[in-house]
């Protein structure tokens, strides 16, 4: 019987795990934690993880995915992601250290070409930026995730979001296992959201900036973090858990409904910003999610708002 006639998830997860340990025996991990691995530290774990390098790995992963199909996840910085306690029955990819490359062109122009890897940090990339006198890409600073996470939900804030900048996207396509350069018009790129499917990986991204002056850059990503300090809370979140309503703020319409430190089990409503949930240490990812339905429900009854998470929900049933 081949792979492709095994039906229980469990049997085809263990044929593509042996697959994989036999031709990279150290990239693959078996159970593990993917909760400690976002900004939430809550959650279960991956049924088989594995660190790709290179595009020959993705590749080979993709082989056997077409010979044993299984649910895939890609996992960035973890930053906007809520894993299951139970867990991901399923195919984590996460790139490993190979994969953090910058390469700037045309910097003596009016608008360099930035090209970064997908797994590049976007404050990292920000500061890097600033400090080499490009401009466009500041925002970024205040965003704790990775620069194929920004594709996928064109993560924006402080006045900008990715569209405006990005040319292009390198895309490792796990369906067809195939290298595809995406341009920007292609990506249907709309409020927090892209048509990427969750088996393609971001490999890198292009975007066109500008030419600024580093010092005052650097008093632009200064002025970002500052308020970003004074106005969100720290601790275990993962940011805005709610896409704003067209013509509302989430975070004010949870605040006047007077949610603020509403809590449920080990989760609560920050008492400093009404769209963030902050987890208990050692607390559980039911709770979170419980509270994240609460909400829905309870705006929607008060004020007619239809709140959609922006975070992913993974595991979930």
């Amino acid at each position: 019987m081949s792979a492709a006639d095994i039906r229980d998830i469990s049997d085809r997860l263990k044929v593509l795990k042996d697959a994989l340990v036999e031709s990279y025996p150290s990239k693959v991990i078996e159970n593990f934690n993917l909760g400690s691995r976002t900004t939430y530290r809550v959650g279960g774990n991956a049924a088989v993880t594995f660190v790709y390098g290179n595009c020959e790995e993705l590749d080979a992963v993709s082989k056997i995915l077409d010979e044993c199909e299984v649910p895939i996840f890609v996992l960035g910085a973890g930053s906007n992601v809520l894993i299951s306690d139970k867990g991901f029955a399923g195919l984590c990819l996460i790139a490993d250290e190979k994969f953090k490359r910058v390469n700037t062109q045309d910097v003596d122009t009016s608008h360099p070409l930035v090209k970064a890897s997908g797994s590049v940090m976007l404050p990292s990339l920000a500061r890097k930026l600033a400090a080499l006198g490009i401009s466009g890409f500041q925002w970024a600073v205040g965003i704790p995730g990775t620069v194929g996470g920004s594709i996928k939900t064109n993560a924006g804030g402080h006045g900008s979001q990715t569209v405006n900048t990005l040319v292009e996207v390198e895309i490792f396509d796990l369906g067809s296992g195939l290298v595809k350069t995406v341009m920007t018009g292609d990506l249907d790129l709309r409020y927090r959201f892209s048509n990427l499917a969750n088996n393609q990986v971001v490999l890198s991204a292009t975007h066109k900036l500008e030419i600024g002056d580093s010092k005052e850059l650097k008093w632009e990503i200064d002025e970002i973090v500052k308020w970003r300090r004074e106005n969100q809370p720290g601790g275990q979140n993962a940011g805005s858990v709610f896409v704003n309503p067209a013509d509302r703020s989430a975070g004010q319409i949870i605040d006047e409904l007077g949610l603020k430190s509403y809590r449920m089990g080990t989760a609560e409503v920050s008492s400093k910003h009404g769209n963030f949930i902050q987890a208990d240490k050692n607390g559980k990812a039911s709770d979170v999610y419980s509270l994240i339905n609460y909400l829905i429900e309870t705006v929607k009854d008060k004020t007619g708002y239809e709140l959609k998470p922006e975070l992913k929900l993974i595991g979930f049933d």
